[in-house]
């Protein structure tokens, strides 16, 4: 790809070349027209006037060289706009490789580190057994601050069937047989743990009651139809330790390595880009959390689409606009809440599919757009250098014609026109990128 600076250079040296061959006719002329008194310093008043002249525009020179990528002025090849409107399944597929190996890196950020889930309340939680290790978790230390059991108690776990009008989890046994695990794991040395089925016998053993139930619920603007809770509730001398842990079926949510951007559909038929996206970091709000997963969809799809860094901001900003104006293109979607001491936070994971052929026809059109005013701006700069080169040879001519008395004026006049041609340039090109 050739800027467009590669391409004036050589005309500009071709250009110096010609002002140097004016030069030496101007000072033949003057020569021969100086006409006796006055002659030497009329021929170098002229060369002054011309070496000085050609400094200056020199000087606009480089300021126009430093304008030129500032506006990231290009000469691109018509094939860019081609490949992109022209984008086949296999170079799709190709694209998806390029990143598959970095998927982690596009989907998982620290909202998802272990560590978060580890450290603080998770609700809801996105598996069964993610929920039962934080029970374990927050139910543990409490049995032995607040109830005193020592070390190694033998701790029944009796799973028993919530009040009427409840559904009951199905497999509320098993879940509990987990729930002990999870609670050995914990701290291996602290508890001894026996699933008791039924009522158990009062023989001064503690009995932890496991509990289970079906809900729905509504959260961040999502209905959450079978939100699944597991209650833990455990009481001596009057003591009593309860905690509760939250979860729905959604383990597409927490990240794989399998999660990555992928093709549904046949050759030939409308095509669809699918992937899991997610926050990077927490936010304030389910709203942010809710944005930047979306804003992750749309850094990676422009970023695996745009035909060239120039287009690529705008194509990211129209893909994230579809992605906020089109709620159905989101298949499903979760809003956890990180509860922590100091106020709560919040990371979304959003499943969407997005279409191939509108996403290669949104920037198959950005590419055209950036063509067309690259061409638009290459002209526009080639028709000012003509008018500084007619305004150079104006002055060389008419320099000559008055014998360089008027050298200096002339040059001046000369700047001032290059400079306002190059200004009033500028500021059109500026305003018509807006």
């Amino acid at each position: 790809m050739m800027t467009l600076m590669q391409v004036l250079v050589p005309a500009i040296g071709g250009l110096i070349l010609v002002f140097a061959v004016v030069i030496v006719i101007g000072v033949v002329v003057s020569i021969v027209f100086a006409g006796g008194r006055g002659q030497g310093s009329q021929v170098m008043r002229f060369l002054l006037g011309v070496v000085a002249f050609l400094v200056s525009l020199s000087v606009v020179g480089v300021m126009v060289g430093v304008l030129l990528p500032a506006l990231g002025i290009e000469v691109r090849d018509q094939g860019n706009v081609n490949r992109v409107a022209t984008l086949s399944s296999e170079a799709s597929s190709q694209r998806l490789g390029e990143r598959d190996s970095r998927s982690g890196e596009t989907t998982r950020g620290s909202a998802w580190d272990p560590v978060v889930d580890a450290s603080f309340e998770v609700w809801p939680h996105a598996t069964e057994a993610a929920a039962l290790r934080a029970l374990g978790r927050r139910v543990s230390p409490r049995m032995a601050g607040e109830l005193g059991l020592e070390s190694g108690a033998l701790v029944r776990i009796n799973p028993v069937e919530e009040g009427p009008g409840l559904r009951t989890i199905q497999g509320l046994d098993r879940a509990a047989k987990e729930f002990a695990g999870a609670l050995g794991r914990v701290e291996p040395w602290r508890w001894q743990t026996r699933v008791v089925l039924g009522h158990p016998r009062d023989d001064g053993t503690p009995t932890l009651v496991f509990r289970g139930r079906v809900t729905e619920e509504t959260f961040a603007g999502t209905t959450l139809p079978s939100l699944r809770t597991f209650g833990a509730i455990i009481e001596r001398d009057h003591v009593k330790v309860a905690e509760v842990a939250s979860f729905v079926d959604a383990a597409w949510v927490m990240p794989t390595a399998g999660d990555g951007l992928r093709v549904i559909g046949e050759v030939g038929e409308a095509q669809r880009l699918r992937g899991v996206y997610r926050t990077h970091d927490l936010a304030d709000s389910p709203a942010s959390a809710r944005r930047m997963a979306l804003e992750a969809a749309a850094d990676d799809l422009a970023d695996r689409y745009a035909a060239s860094r120039e287009t690529l901001p705008k194509l990211r900003s129209r893909v994230l606009e579809t992605l906020l104006d089109e709620p159905q293109l989101q298949l499903r979607s979760l809003t956890q809440e990180i509860s922590r001491p100091y106020g709560e936070l919040y990371r979304t994971a959003t499943d969407l599919e997005f279409p191939m052929d509108r996403l290669t026809r949104m920037a198959s059109e950005l590419e055209m757009k950036l063509l067309e005013r690259e061409q638009t701006v290459t002209g526009t700069w080639a028709a000012v250098v003509g008018v500084i080169a007619a305004i150079v040879l104006a002055y060389l001519v008419l320099s000559i014609a008055t014998q360089g008395y008027y050298t200096y004026t002339l040059a001046i006049a000369g700047l001032l026109g290059a400079g306002i041609v190059i200004v009033l340039t500028t500021l059109w090109l500026s305003y018509s990128a807006a």
